[in-house]
């Protein structure tokens, strides 16, 4: 089961606010939000790599690689 948009913004500031330590991250998340799903220790840094490689939570689509994307382009523009 995905967490949702609202989910991840939730777990993402909790991991800034926590000095970008997972397991504080985590205690402080489980507290704000008793009734939600927990992320694991190592979701925390998969948010914040997502968003620094993609500008995003959720990573690009691997079924659409950007090479194959490229040539695509290129060869509706020749």
């Amino acid at each position: 089961m995905e967490f949702t948009f609202e989910e991840k913004t939730d777990m993402f500031a909790a991991y800034v606010l926590s000095g970008r330590a997972p397991a504080a991250a985590l205690s402080d998340y489980r507290v704000r939000f008793p009734n939600r799903r927990a992320p694991s220790l190592t979701y925390f840094a998969k948010l914040e790599k997502s968003l620094r490689n993609f500008g995003r939570f959720d990573r690009v689509p691997k079924s659409f690689p950007a090479e194959e994307l490229e040539t695509a382009i290129l060869a509706h523009l020749a």
